[in-house]
């Protein structure tokens, strides 16, 4: 769970009571890992700022850059000390502020970290996946004898890879699959044929 987390961005230390208890005062919540981030912190006027049942605080800020302008309001988060603005991380801020609201504690927010990340993943490999799973059933079909076993055998790979864990071990099987039987194409087409492979 902690690498998935990290490779999101979200570097959450699990489970860290300090670090929940060090971001609540008096006064309300700290707000300084927000500040933090804006050019000119001392010019942060905030609104809306609410603490989530998680733990999780949300609002929005507006802020002077660098030239002195209010560059005009963005939505925050902070999460276990650290802040997420929507300008640079609205991917976080979205997941954290929007679509895990109901989350009554950190571990609800962590399975919804991971499924966010598991559907980007598949997003992003899925072309790809598409692109060499065809290539590897077109080697199938016009490299080897119709309906012999090992056409069978070779189009059998395409479900063995998509039993893979991850879309990315999914892809690396089917890359692995088409190289390796693609040169054994290219054998054949050149006479260089195996005893043990038609």
């Amino acid at each position: 769970m902690m690498r998935s987390l990290r490779s999101f961005g979200l570097l959450f230390p699990l489970w860290s009571v300090h670090s929940i208890a060090a971001g609540f005062s008096l006064f309300g919540p700290n707000l300084d890992p927000v500040k933090d981030l804006l050019a000119d912190p001392y010019s942060a006027k905030f609104e809306n700022v609410e603490t989530l049942p998680s733990g999780i605080v949300c609002g929005a800020v507006n802020s002077k850059n660098s030239y002195g302008a209010y560059t005009g309001k963005q939505m925050f988060a902070i999460a276990e000390g650290r802040a997420y603005l929507e300008e640079k991380s609205g991917m976080e801020t979205s997941l954290l502020c929007v679509e895990t609201r109901s989350c009554e504690d950190m571990k609800c927010v962590h399975e919804a970290v991971d499924k966010r990340l598991a559907e980007e993943e598949e997003r992003a490999f899925a072309p790809r996946i598409q692109m060499v799973g065809e290539r590897l059933a077109y080697l199938c079909f016009s490299g080897l004898p119709d309906k012999s076993d090992a056409q069978r055998e070779c189009l059998g790979t395409l479900s063995v890879c998509r039993e893979e864990s991850s879309p990315s071990k999914h892809l690396k099987c089917l890359v692995d699959e088409y190289e390796q039987r693609s040169k054994k194409s290219d054998a054949r087409s050149l006479g260089y044929t195996s005893p043990g492979y038609p």
